[in-house]
């Protein structure tokens, strides 16, 4: 998945030319404030969790506050010796010696680093021997039906499980905060926005529901996506294409497109998916009640329908973030410019129009 840590100041010039609908922006402010009570108050109300388990959730969602800033420093720092020893003359003329495209550099540096750290995490989880029966190599998500067995009513989360959704959970609560009150409005921005709340929702949903192995097999397949989106944005901002620079832009565009055909419109709406409806129903429905998909909720699964939906959601908001790609690729066909159809299409400017 891909949640967006806070940029400077300096690059939010374009957002007043964005128009954000007042009520649209009133509705997921208030999803997103309803989820975090719903969060809080289930971990309260747990009795193997508790007020502690809350005070965690406070401190890794401030935690993740100074990673970022900590990361994002050491991608600044390492990211203008780069371009300042390495791409200092032509045709690239050093650009993250501009203050714009170095903060937007090492905001992607963090993403690059989170989707990594927690694609390998997830992957660990989900391929360990004692929690795998036939999956092979890819663990659950090679065999879909492993999430489902035993139920997760009768499922208690491991302390790996445990302490890779307390993060996850910070992370997303602290990249929805920074999304509504702190970064600039792109063009995505309710899009943006509705994808961390509905993530939000749906990873506090499995976690306090016991779903938590469908859950990091979930995680996995959006961060793991991601990380060529982040490698191509950095390439990018460093203007990295053409001739000169290997065509390192147009190889990471390329990676990209098929990354995300294969994880985000081909796994998870044709192989996730259908386990989160078909599966989860069949293997924790009793034999009254297998079959009946939208008549019943399968014990001890009582968001199993608002879930799907939420899930389908998220189906949507890939088929519309693949849109874009395409679209930057159309553009950059016309224009033979990767770097300023990327910056038109998902930040509505080049950067071009904004270089101090």
């Amino acid at each position: 998945m891909s949640p967006k840590s806070p940029k400077s100041p300096r690059i939010g010039k374009s957002s007043k030319q964005l128009y954000i609908n007042p009520y649209g922006d009133m509705l997921l402010t208030l999803m997103f404030f309803s989820t975090v009570i719903w969060l809080c108050y289930g971990l309260w109300n747990n009795p193997k969790e508790g007020p502690t388990s809350v005070a965690w959730l406070a401190v890794l969602t401030c935690g993740t506050a100074v990673v970022i800033r900590v990361v994002r420093f050491t991608f600044e720092v390492t990211g203008r010796w780069f371009s300042a020893t390495m791409l200092k003359g032509a045709p690239f003329n050093d650009p993250l010696g501009k203050e714009v495209n170095r903060a937007k550099f090492a905001d992607q540096g963090w993403q690059l680093v989170q989707h990594a750290v927690s694609s390998a995490t997830a992957f660990y989880l989900m391929t360990r021997p004692s929690e795998v029966t036939g999956g092979g190599v890819w663990g659950w998500l090679g065999n879909m039906k492993d999430c489902w067995s035993p139920c997760p009513l009768e499922k208690v989360p491991t302390f790996g499980e445990h302490w890779y959704y307390m993060v996850q959970l910070g992370i997303w609560m602290y990249s929805s905060i920074s999304q509504r009150f702190v970064q600039e409005k792109a063009k995505d921005y309710f899009v943006m926005l509705g994808h961390h709340v509905a993530t939000l929702a749906l990873v506090t949903g499995s976690y306090l529901g016991g779903n938590t192995r469908i859950g990091v097999v979930v995680l996995f397949v959006h961060d793991v996506s991601d990380i060529s989106i982040d490698l191509l944005k950095m390439a990018n901002y460093a203007k990295l294409e053409g001739k000169k620079a290997f065509f390192t832009v147009e190889l990471a565009m390329v990676f990209t497109l098929v990354s995300w055909l294969y994880w985000r419109l081909y796994v998870f709406p044709f192989h996730i998916l259908p386990s989160t409806l078909w599966d989860s129903h069949d293997s924790c429905s009793t034999e009254d009640h297998r079959g009946d998909y939208w008549g019943h909720d399968p014990p001890g699964m009582q968001m199993w329908r608002l879930a799907n939906i939420l899930m389908a959601i998220l189906a949507m908001m890939h088929l519309y973030w693949f849109s874009l790609l395409i679209r930057i690729v159309r553009k950059a066909i016309k224009r033979e410019n990767l770097h300023a159809a990327g910056a038109e299409t998902y930040e509505g400017h080049s950067d071009d129009e904004h270089e101090d």
